[in-house]
């Protein structure tokens, strides 16, 4: 078989027994092809396709996908994050970089690290580099990209490097962090710690205070209330490049939208740390074949909520008031094609569905249809 033909057998295997675990796939086969195969031939395709080490040409196609179908807007957001759990001794460390649709994250570039902790500057920029790449291999104008992140991702390399690559951020900074202030046009000596900013700020008014980074460059630095459920610090700070502050930390606030799509990646539907798959280049092929699925699921579940209107609310107390739609797009999606697609020759069509959709143009700042 041809590579796209058993990525697409890989992708409606692993949607039929909402799983990674390559043994269960294979004994789901030979229903998905509607053909007799024994288990033994159905395991060793499967394994076949996660050997090979030419993982480019898929992943590259994974992500002009999306491109095509939900980055038409003039202003792209992104979303950076980790995702990492063990495999026995074995560290599975994905560093993700996608865009932000509405209130939906979808992944568009990713790296198993190999290792567990931190990424460093540079892998973080060659990830980006490879986005930039990719992009202009397609037929979309290139918008302009902003993206956010939390605060492991911060230093001047990775911010100086996104600054000269043009794209806007907005990255928290860890309350431990001090900086050296410009103020009446001069450096300050003296380090100042981000609670005595947060004091400046509300005494004074302002929305910001341009804060220096080894010596030469300049970022804007503002601070907020930390209104999450979930909340242990009482301020939230932020980096940003940003012109407008109150558009960076409503950017920033929905920075947790790449966290509920690594839940569904991983528990709420397609159960990721199922797979018993050994090597980076293996992992990231396994990342495309369930991003693959992903797509699919919410497209039907936007067209789904476009066509019937707005998802229904339902607001908890724990221990703040707070509301979630009582079913995600991803789930209203999912459940459509688990009871639509069965088969190999179903999946190629819904797949085909998706290619020719086009998601409408939207400022994901200002829509709340999926919060």
């Amino acid at each position: 078989m041809q590579k796209l033909d058993i990525l697409l057998l890989v992708c409606s295997s692993m949607l039929a027994v909402q799983s990674t675990n390559l043994s269960l796939c294979a004994k789901r086969m030979p229903k998905v092809l509607g053909e007799h195969i024994s288990y033994e031939a159905a395991y060793s395709r499967l394994k076949r396709f996660f050997q090979t080490g030419l993982t480019e040409p898929i992943l590259r196609g994974v992500c002009l996908l999306v491109i095509h179908t939900f980055c038409r807007s003039p202003n792209c957001y992104l979303l950076l994050d980790r995702t990492n759990w063990k495999y026995g001794k074995l560290n599975i460390n994905l560093l993700v970089v996608g865009v932000l649709y509405r209130d939906v994250f979808i992944p568009l570039v990713w790296k198993d690290l190999g290792r567990a902790g931190n990424s460093n500057s540079k892998q973080r920029l060659a990830l980006i580099d490879k986005l930039l790449k990719w992009w202009s291999l397609s037929a979309v104008p290139l918008p302009e990209l902003h993206i956010a992140g939390d605060r492991e991702f911060i230093g001047f390399g990775w911010l100086k490097g996104l600054e000269v690559r043009g794209i806007k951020f907005v990255m928290r900074i860890p309350v431990s962090f001090k900086i050296q202030a410009w103020l009446n046009g001069k450096i300050k000596d003296r380090r100042l710690r981000l609670s005595v900013i947060q004091r400046y700020l509300s005494w004074t008014g302002l929305d910001s205070i341009e804060a220096v980074l080894e010596s030469e460059y300049i970022v804007k630095l503002c601070v907020f209330n930390n209104d999450s459920t979930r909340a242990k610090a009482k301020h939230i700070y932020l980096m940003t490049n940003m012109e407008d502050i109150s558009e960076a930390s409503v950017f920033y606030r929905k920075r947790y939208k790449i966290e509920v799509c690594f839940k569904h990646l991983k528990s709420s539907g397609l159960n990721l740390e199922d797979t018993s798959l050994e090597g980076q280049h293996k992992m990231d092929l396994m990342f495309a074949v369930l991003t693959i699925v992903y797509l699919m699921a919410i497209q039907k579940g936007i067209v789904h909520f476009e066509i019937n209107g707005q998802q229904e609310m339902k607001m908890f107390l724990d221990p703040k008031p707070y509301i979630v739609p009582v079913k995600s797009v991803f789930m209203k999606g999912f459940e459509y094609i688990m009871a639509q697609i069965f088969t190999l020759e179903e999946f190629v069509e819904g797949l085909y569905q998706l290619v020719k959709w086009r998601a409408r143009q939207q400022n994901p700042l200002y829509q709340h249809f999926y919060t």
